[in-house]
């Protein structure tokens, strides 16, 4: 079996969380990976562990040339703090599959704007401990761990709201929002849209030149509406976003109260995107079921639907 090294670079490992490990366990055992964790995973309610020991572990599983895909723990609100003490030619000189979620968007990002290398966002290893896994994911997972080159992915017939149990009911997917209908292909960044604008203005943020831009919002604030569309506005001013391939916005989750009629609003009041492709509603980010997006990697999207290449080429 492959060694897949679990680290936390953002959200630890809670002692509350333990009793479902082996059902993340047991989804990467079935795919060939034995499952290794960081020595400093482990932590605290409402805090990471210090920079120092979330950069031991990162140094530790990059250099590991026994690990062969490095997974992070959990989601979180503090991954940046380790971009300035990363050291990029440990990264670049041992490339390996890397896989997170939500704010490790950071991480993902910052690996294809120093290295070149290709990442993949979508699941943490703690989203794959949720009792509303739905079977596209795991494909989508499978997939993206079996390096397979052209992957269509499956819209959903049903989707959950959030990603754990908040919402027990699966409601029915519209489908695709097609809001500026157009087919196109190009090199995937982006993911969580405030983790993502973490990265503006920085060293670590990616040339949107001919990049497929993929944008999603977890709720977390009193007015998610005028936090996306602030966020949106903000990417929006940053160099080069006129030239982009396209725009793709995942599934807001339940409780954000974002309709397509909002969005729809939102975009027709910025004049950057009236040429822009722009598809939405599609299953990624923080609800349920998750597509794994290739970020670095190529994507089109054609009749309707999205291709992913998930070859990791080093």
């Amino acid at each position: 079996m492959k060694n897949i090294k679990i680290i936390a670079p953002s959200g630890p490992l809670l002692e509350r969380h333990k009793t479902t490990l082996n059902i993340a366990e047991n989804i990467l055992n079935k795919e060939g990976f034995n499952v290794l964790y960081g020595k400093n995973v482990e932590g605290a309610e409402n805090a990471s562990t210090t920079i120092e020991q979330r950069i031991s572990d990162w140094n530790d599983a990059w250099g590991d040339k026994e690990i062969e895909l490095i997974m992070t723990y959990h989601g979180g609100v503090n991954s940046n703090q380790l971009l300035s003490n990363i050291d990029w030619n440990i990264v670049k000189d041992n490339p390996k599959p890397f896989l997170g979620a939500s704010d490790i968007t950071v991480l993902c990002n910052a690996i294809f704007a120093k290295t070149g290398l290709i990442s993949y966002l979508g699941v943490n290893f703690r989203w794959l401990c949720s009792p509303l896994l739905l079977p596209n994911t795991l494909e989508s997972l499978s997939s993206a761990l079996r390096q397979e080159i052209n992957y269509e992915v499956k819209v959903s017939d049903k989707y959950y709201g959030a990603l754990f149990g908040e919402k027990k009911e699966a409601v029915d997917n519209t489908g695709l929002w097609t809001i500026n209908s157009r087919d196109f292909s190009g090199t995937a960044v982006g993911g969580n849209l405030p983790s993502f604008s973490l990265l503006f203005g920085t060293e670590f943020f990616p040339d949107l030149t001919d990049k497929v831009v993929f944008i999603e919002w977890d709720h977390y604030a009193i007015d998610d509406k005028g936090e996306f569309d602030r966020h949106l506005e903000s990417l929006i001013l940053q160099p080069n976003f006129n030239k982009i391939k396209a725009l793709v916005i995942g599934r807001f989750d339940t409780d954000s109260n974002v309709s397509r009629e909002d969005l729809e609003k939102i975009i027709a009041n910025k004049k950057a995107l009236n040429s822009i492709p722009i598809v939405a509603n599609v299953d990624f980010g923080h609800t349920q079921p998750i597509s794994i997006i290739p970020i670095g990697g190529k994507i089109k999207y054609a009749d309707n639907k999205f291709i992913f290449n998930y070859k990791f080429n080093f």
